[in-house]
Formats: structure tokens, sequence, C-alpha cells
């Protein structure tokens, strides 16, 4: 009987973990952005995620940045801030890398229970470029 109940628990267990990690890993986003020129911040409304609230954070994540229409490839770095769903400005602009790890943004004091989270970017040059960038309102 207690190698049957502890078979059950370590199943029960297993379970709340790939579940809790199946949740988790549908909260990310990958995807292709436009950057457009003049370091001109796009519409963050288009790069939302929910956001669970029990953290002060999110992640964002600069894969890589190339120039749009080809050509020599001089970009580096894209720079990233949080909005709420009302397009109010709930971070500090953060630069990120082209290949860095995940970046942690804090979230302002008073927005922390804001459930959904929009990710605005924006290049660090004049010219247009494309990104691949991955973002987690946790």
């Amino acid at each position: 009987m207690k190698s049957r109940m502890k078979r059950l628990i370590t199943i029960a267990a297993a379970t709340g973990l790939l579940v809790t990690n199946a949740v988790c890993s549908f909260a990310s986003v990958q995807k292709t952005i436009y950057i457009y020129p003049n370091k001109v911040w796009d519409d963050g409304y288009y790069n939302s995620d929910d956001r669970s609230t029990r953290y002060s954070t999110v992640y964002a994540r600069n894969i890589s940045v190339y120039p749009e229409n080809g050509g020599f490839d001089t970009f580096s770095k894209i720079h990233v801030r949080v909005e709420n769903q009302y397009g109010t400005v709930i971070s500090d602009e953060t630069p990120l890398s082209e290949s860095s790890t995940n970046k942690e943004i804090s979230i302002h004091e008073g927005y922390l229970n804001t459930d959904l989270v929009c990710f605005s970017f924006r290049g660090n040059s004049n010219d247009s470029a494309t990104a691949e960038v991955f973002y987690d309102g946790r």
C-alpha cells in the first residue's frame, strides 16, 4: 500500500510539473517584426502577451536584427519598452543586443496588476530593419 501511494504521489507531482511547464511555454512569443526607420517606436499592441501579475518583471530578447532590404548588416541593437493595453509606458526603455540572453525588464510601481502587456520596439539607427524577437509577459 505504501509503495502504491508513493507511486501515485510521484506521478501526480510529475504531471503537475509537466502542466506547469506547458502553461509557461505557451505564454512566451517569438516572432519577426518590422523596425521602422528614424528610431520610431512600433505599435506595441501587435506584440502583446498575457501577464500573470505574480512577477514585477517581464522578459525580452533580440535574437537577430538585419537590414530590411539586404545589403551590409550594421545592425546589432534594438530598444524595447513595455506598455499597458492603453498605450501607457510602464517600464524604462531597454536596449537589447543581438544574440543576447533574455533581458529582465521591471514594470513600474502602480502597474504591477497589469495583466496584458505590449512590447514596443524601435531601432538603434535611422534605417529600417527586420528583427527576430522574443518576449514573455510571465
